[in-house]
């Protein structure tokens, strides 16, 4: 009997060794708790959805992975007009680095334009990503080719939200556009 209180089984659980002392416990020991069992993921050899990860950690996006978002910001062009820009983006990663997407942006004020068009991106190590694309642009009722260079810096959330401060040039036909701001989005 004194064996048994001094395991270390009974240590780590006084009710289980209580109920083991009692002459009806007896008969039906309680196997001790698995630790393993307790410390194995929900999905074992897969990644968990956006909603589960408890871990704390950013969403690190792979291959395959969509992402869509909302660009709030500012707008100055060559001519020193100025504006608001609202604008929305897409996102698909065809590796881990390198990814293909849209982008329409509206700016209002004196540098009213309108510009749409498709970019290339690829990730760096440390979060920024750099982006070079081609489009079109309405500007005063006139379309033109509209080319664009950027960069962002990407904030990825436990939950797959991502805040990215992000600066781009726009190289129009008659003038030229920075526009910087942040990027609102969400990975699907």
């Amino acid at each position: 009997m004194l064996m048994q209180l001094t395991s270390p089984w009974l240590r780590r659980a006084p009710l289980v060794a209580l109920t083991c002392l009692l002459p009806a416990g007896c008969a039906q020991t309680p196997q001790p708790p698995r630790l393993v069992d307790s410390l194995q993921e929900p999905y074992p050899g897969e990644e968990p959805p956006h909603e589960t990860r408890e871990s704390g950690e950013p969403y690190e996006p792979s291959q395959g992975s969509q992402a869509v978002g909302v660009f709030l910001g500012g707008a100055t062009s060559s001519s020193e007009e100025s504006g608001f820009v609202t604008g929305l983006e897409y996102g698909y990663r065809l590796t881990e680095s390198v990814g293909i997407g849209a982008f329409a942006e509206n700016v209002s004020g004196s540098a009213r334009s309108f510009s749409a068009g498709a970019q290339a991106f690829w990730v760096l190590p440390q979060k920024f990503v750099l982006f070079a694309g081609l489009g079109a642009e309405e500007r005063e009722d006139e379309w033109g080719t509209l080319w664009r260079t950027g960069i962002e810096y990407e904030w990825c959330m436990p939950s797959g939200w991502v805040i990215a401060p992000s600066l781009f040039y726009d190289i129009g036909e008659e003038d030229n556009l920075l526009v910087f701001g942040v990027t609102f989005g969400r990975f699907l």
